[in-house]
């Protein structure tokens, strides 16, 4: 025999129970990871499982209404909210919140999504400072994706940049992937920070100039001839017959220049179009 049929406020208080459940068994299986130290082993494992649980946790939203409201239905979910049994289980229930609630038939408003977007990006932060890259580049990947719908780039980039900087810190330790990761931190911010080449450019610069100081120079050249010859080589490289009158000693070094000069103007701006218009 079936039993009686709840009300929409039932269903989404059963549902709210289901989440909290949820969220504690997976924040369980993080903790007992961490406390084995074999979370570097065990999160990725873990990760598709809370994915496989929040896609069935959506669709038991659907099912109890919560797609229906205008309102964020779950936003005792967010932080800050009420601590959990489990470490961090507070910040699964949020990210479980998020997604089937940005997911549901009825989108968020523009407040509402500021709201879970903020709390996805907390979340992340929170993921990253306890070891768990790969969940903390979810959640920021979650917000990205949130910020995007709703036109906010500067949100949007920033959570890009964060995912970025979270999935860096995933990969292992002295590998090629890891050594190109940080790479791409230090010069440019995954290519969300441009204007971070553009330091380095300036440095490249003032190095080269001051290689060309310390180097004999034929000729009486000054020092302001060294600084002019150093930039004007950086941003337009010379030719055999500009250098043909120059110090010999200074020609491998306006060669080496040259070269660099061509590789970070140009990833420069390329990077800086990609941001302007958002390719």
């Amino acid at each position: 025999m079936g039993g009686p049929s709840l009300d929409g406020g039932t269903r989404l208080e059963t549902f709210k129970d289901l989440l909290t459940a949820r969220a504690n068994a997976i924040a369980e299986d993080l903790d007992r990871a961490r406390r084995q130290e074999k979370l570097a082993t065990e999160e990725k494992r873990i990760l598709d499982e809370y994915v496989h649980r929040s896609k069935l946790a959506r669709q038991s939203f659907s099912r109890a209404g919560g797609s229906a409201s205008v309102s964020l239905t779950l936003g005792s979910f967010h932080l800050p909210g009420v601590p959990l049994v489990q470490p961090l289980a507070t910040e699964v229930a949020a990210l479980l919140a998020a997604y089937v609630e940005a997911n549901g038939r009825q989108w968020l408003g523009d407040d509402d999504a500021q709201a879970v977007g903020e709390s996805l990006e907390k979340v992340g932060a929170a993921f990253l400072a306890a070891g768990m890259p790969l969940f903390a580049e979810h959640a920021f990947h979650q917000a990205a994706t949130l910020y995007r719908r709703f036109d906010d780039a500067p949100a949007e980039d920033r959570c890009k940049y964060r995912r970025a900087a979270a999935h860096r810190v995933s990969l292992p330790p002295r590998t090629f992937q890891r050594v190109l990761a940080d790479l791409q931190a230090v010069l440019f911010g995954y290519g969300y920070r441009p204007l971070r080449l553009l330091v380095w450019i300036l440095v490249l610069v003032a190095g080269f100039t001051g290689v060309l100081l310390l180097l004999p120079r034929t000729g009486g050249a000054t020092a302001s001839e060294a600084f002019y010859v150093a930039l004007q080589n950086f941003l337009n490289p010379m030719g055999l017959g500009d250098v043909r009158y120059l110090s010999g000693s200074w020609k491998p070094v306006l060669e080496i220049e040259s070269y660099t000069g061509d590789v970070f103007r140009n990833l420069f701006f390329v990077l800086l179009i990609r941001r302007l218009f958002r390719l």
